[in-house]
């Protein structure tokens, strides 16, 4: 088992005895929330169909990873482990129906999930009235960061804002780049993401050069190349999805711009 393999099989294995923990307080006999003699029942959301697939794809393929090998190595104090997964659709309303109904009505000990942060802001509320633990499925927005409003969330990957001190330091301490240019989506994701490199920019005296723009699934990011051949960046920090950065390179590349 590689390393990234098991600190993902040892994290999630710790969430699920938390939650089991949670789960017990406060029963007064019977079964605990989310447990039979055979299965721990969790909960994961995230966009599983849409423009936000990849995200709920790379979820879904890291958690049964992580499940296939604690069940194959006994599960958790005998019990294995059983996933029950919603798709959002990316939809905030559609999330937060999802976990509502999969605390209260299947019984889940946690939740993994969502994958976009406005679909985890909208289900945090619910999440901390119902003290269920909750594994962030990789947002990246700074708000999340909250132990005081979100008690029962952990993070497993770098905010928004330590994500764009970190290139924006690279391109421009490291590497001497001062023509910098952005590119992101017109989401949430990419609003946020500009505004933080936009400000550890500013702390450096800079502006971006370009703020070049596309919509998420966008198939032909032709014009959006030709924008940042135009402007001469000495690099281009791009704050996109990865299918999305593929395209803008293949387009890059068609215009003879590598």
């Amino acid at each position: 088992m590689s390393k990234k393999k098991h600190s993902l099989t040892v994290f999630l294995g710790t969430l699920f005895c938390i939650a089991l923990l949670f789960a017990g307080c406060g029963q007064k006999s019977g079964q605990s929330q989310g447990e039979s003699k055979k299965e721990i029942l969790v909960g994961a959301v995230g966009a599983m169909t849409g423009p936000s697939a990849q995200l709920g794809a790379n979820l879904r393929q890291g958690v049964d990873l992580a499940v296939e090998e604690i069940n194959a190595a006994g599960g958790i104090n005998g019990r294995m482990i059983k996933v029950i997964y919603r798709d959002d659709e990316a939809d905030p309303t559609k999330s937060l129906n999802a976990v509502q109904e999969l605390i209260t009505k299947e019984k889940v000990v946690a939740i993994i999930g969502p994958v976009n942060t406005t679909c985890a802001l909208a289900v945090q509320p619910f999440i901390s009235q119902s003290k269920i633990p909750n594994i962030n499925g990789g947002c990246t927005g700074t708000e999340l960061i909250d132990p005081q409003k979100y008690p029962y969330t952990f993070r497993t990957i770098l905010n928004n804002r330590d994500q764009a001190e970190g290139m924006v330091n690279y391109a421009v301490n490291d590497r001497g780049w001062k023509r910098v240019a952005i590119v992101r989506d017109t989401t949430a994701l990419g609003v946020g993401g500009a505004a933080d490199m936009k400000y550890f920019l500013s702390r450096l005296g800079l502006s971006p050069v370009a703020e070049v723009t596309y919509t998420v699934g966008e198939q032909d990011l032709t014009a959006q190349a030709l924008a940042l051949k135009e402007a001469k960046p000495d690099v281009a920090l791009f704050w996109t999805l990865g299918v999305d950065g593929a395209r803008l390179m293949k387009a890059l590349q068609k215009i003879d711009y590598l």
